[in-house]
């Protein structure tokens, strides 16, 4: 019997891995055929723009260059748009060695939701639930990336913020039924609410989904 369900334990783990290499070819697809996806419906997106480019200038962090070189806060240009996208944006920017476009936010957007839908995944594999975690690789990945809406625009990411917004929740109900360890308790709350907080800075109403989530879980 014990053997059965170490051989059981051991198929989903293999089963598990294959999912993520199901999800990083996916997302290397997603990645080469960015250019195609570069556009934007919305016109917060030249303003991630102009923020990227004023960074790779001047090293400025949510910021929008003038014409003769002054620097002006994001929020004069864009005031009601949620930060996430224009910071990972300016992140990003310093990193490339040519102009920032709105290639970069495809990939960005296809960046969110793997990341989302990988730790997700993991904290559903370390809660007990090894065959939810495979399925949220797996249809997320194809579903989600490049997704239904691949675009420039901030609902491309959309899956990916909620992924994360969930990720608090799945880990209260996962202590409340466990006796784990102060360190993994420790470590847990702190990077599953660190995903809640990236999901309010990229989109704020799908972080107060989270929190909604977490005072049903509580």
């Amino acid at each position: 019997m014990k053997d059965s369900r170490r051989w059981a334990k051991l198929g989903l783990a293999a089963v598990y891995m294959t999912t993520f290499v199901f999800c990083a070819v996916r997302l290397r697809s997603g990645l080469e055929r960015a250019p195609i996806y570069a556009v934007s419906v919305y016109k917060r997106v030249d303003w991630w723009v102009l923020s990227a480019r004023c960074t790779q200038h001047t090293g400025t962090f949510l910021t929008v260059c003038g014409k003769n070189g002054e620097l002006y806060p994001i929020e004069n240009i864009s005031p009601l748009d949620d930060r996430g996208h224009t910071l990972l944006a300016n992140i990003v920017a310093l990193m490339k060695p040519t102009p920032f476009d709105k290639t970069a936010v495809v990939r960005i957007n296809f960046w969110i939701n793997a990341c989302g839908i990988l730790i997700l995944s993991l904290y559903l594999w370390f809660a007990g639930l090894p065959l939810a975690a495979i399925i949220t690789v797996y249809c997320g990945s194809l579903f989600e990336i490049p997704g239904p809406i691949p675009l420039a625009d901030a609902m491309t990411s959309f899956p990916g913020e909620y992924c994360l917004s969930l990720v608090p929740a799945v880990w209260l109900i996962h202590v409340s039924r466990r006796n784990i360890s102060r360190l993994a308790l420790a470590s847990g709350t702190v990077f599953g609410f660190a995903a809640l907080a990236a999901s309010f800075m990229l989109r704020e109403a799908l972080g107060f989904v989270g929190i909604g989530t977490c005072a049903a879980a509580i």
